[in-house]
């Protein structure tokens, strides 16, 4: 059975930048957007733009048909709005990505349910349903989900979920994916098996509300979250939700279920334990670290991590860099804005950069060389890390992937510089690439900037870093000099 793919549900973010940052932790496929709201400074067109290109497959859910909007003013579904909410976000697509419309959202939250509402409601589906595909041609469409942790009366019927889903089953059958919303394992299954039973035993099914309301530490909860999509069978799970601070969202900002991102690196931690890699001898090295099991399809990867320079050189050492990259003539520095050290969560954040790279258009086959990072939440987790192999040319700098390395400082430096420890990381290890490449003088033609790059436009290593220190630096630890 294939994996279900994961996603995040968006309720307040303050920028785009600290959205991409929670789905590169998550190592997310999908992003879900509720038209209504979601980012600080509203929805623009650019911002629509930019945020359709940060995950593989968009989610565009609608107000209109949600009874818990404004007080059930929206309960519901109207059809003209439905394409008025949706076709801004369709304009904005990038048609190299999935995008997929959630039509309404919990119908039986209405301040008074009834069978007339519900007919009127499955009426407002099939309207919406044909409607979306004669405006958007090539759109998918997920029907409406339940929220299954309470029972809701629908007439003389005591299980108004169930007698919703019979009403509107011929609307339902008519999209692309059908949904349910669950915060426990039982509740998914319910909401699965009702489904299966009522509408279609085929169409795929998506958990698009998904989450636990129980206390539980960052690494424990991303497990259980993992373990409640693995609990029955999912085309994809979306888990809630994301919201920057309480002050954003007072009502939703449960410490329960809000995704916090420690427990979303934790989440993206457990798919290691997916992949039975092929046995690999360990290092004889305590300070070296090989990941076998971070694996990307398609993407070329090698990872492992020196804890010091001294263990970087060691390995260095064992090989002959002529035979190795004899193609390479220099050094690219970046840095890697996002993640940061704070972020930073080792093998989970190589796997999410690594997504990220995937999510590119055109998509990457491989990225840079090596990361660096100094502070991470972890100890364990910093050092010298390789993604694509020192032997084979990476994907970082335009102009410069052909002939050099390239050489990631993880934090954002535009406005801080390298503190003690990122500076003795980055400035030894470029020293040990330096030396072991037979560079005995450092220079632009050696060491240089992704910024020096006339084909982009960057800041790297950072607006705040001054690459003409960072190759004294390297000098003198060349030269032997503190």
């Amino acid at each position: 059975m294939t994996p279900p793919l994961r996603g995040l549900l968006l309720t307040h973010a303050p920028d785009l930048a600290w959205l991409q940052q929670q789905l590169a932790l998550a190592d997310a496929a999908i992003l879900k957007i509720v038209t209504g709201w979601g980012l600080a400074d509203g929805w623009t067109n650019a911002a629509r733009a930019a945020a359709a290109r940060l995950a593989p497959i968009l989610v565009v859910r609608t107000v209109s048909g949600d009874p818990s909007v404004a007080g059930g003013m929206h309960a519901q579904l109207a059809p003209s709005r439905v394409l008025e909410e949706v076709r801004p976000w369709w304009e904005a697509r990038d048609p190299a990505r999935s995008f997929w419309v959630e039509v309404g959202n919990e119908p039986l939250l209405s301040p008074e349910p009834s069978e007339q509402a519900a007919w009127n409601y499955q009426w407002g589906l099939d309207r919406s349903i044909s409607q979306l595909r004669a405006a958007f041609p090539g759109v998918q469409i997920i029907g409406p989900a339940h929220m299954l942790n309470h029972p809701v009366a629908l007439g003389e019927h005591s299980d108004g979920q169930r007698r919703w889903t019979a009403i509107s089953a011929s609307a339902l059958r008519r999209c692309d994916a059908l949904a349910t919303h669950a915060y426990t394992a039982e509740q998914l299954r319910r909401g699965v098996a009702m489904l299966r039973e009522l509408v279609s035993p085929t169409r795929p099914i998506w958990g698009t509300e998904l989450g636990l309301n129980v206390a539980l530490d960052d690494a424990a909860r991303g497990r259980a979250l993992a373990g409640l999509l693995a609990s029955t069978e999912l085309a994809a799970g979306i888990f809630y939700h994301l919201v920057h601070s309480p002050g954003d969202d007072p009502i939703h900002f449960n410490p329960h279920y809000t995704l916090r991102p420690g427990t979303l690196a934790a989440l993206a931690a457990t798919r290691e334990v997916l992949v039975s890699p092929s046995p690999v001898p360990a290092p004889s090295d305590a300070d070296t670290v090989l990941h076998p099991q971070v694996r990307v399809g398609g993407f070329l990867m090698d990872v492992r991590q020196w804890r010091t320079v001294a263990a970087f050189r060691a390995h260095l050492a064992a090989h002959d860099k002529r035979g190795v990259a004899p193609w390479a003539t220099g050094i690219t520095v970046h840095h890697t804005a996002v993640p940061t050290a704070a972020t930073w969560r080792g093998a989970a954040s190589m796997r999410a950069m690594a997504r990220f790279y995937t999510q590119k258009t055109p998509p990457w086959d491989r990225g840079p060389q090596i990361f660096s990072v100094s502070g991470a939440p972890n100890p364990a987790d910093d050092g010298i890390w390789q993604m694509t192999p020192l032997n084979a040319r990476g994907i970082h700098a335009v102009s410069f992937n052909a002939t050099r390395w390239g050489w990631e400082v993880v934090g954002d430096f535009d406005t801080t510089r390298w503190d003690a420890g990122t500076s003795a990381l980055a400035l030894g290890g470029l020293a040990a690439l330096h030396d072991w490449a037979g560079w005995s003088t450092v220079r632009e033609s050696t060491l240089n900037g992704h910024r020096d790059d006339p084909k982009t436009d960057k800041t790297c290593p950072g607006a705040a870093i001054d690459i003409a220190s960072v190759r004294r630096g390297v000098a003198a630890l060349l030269q032997g000099k503190p």
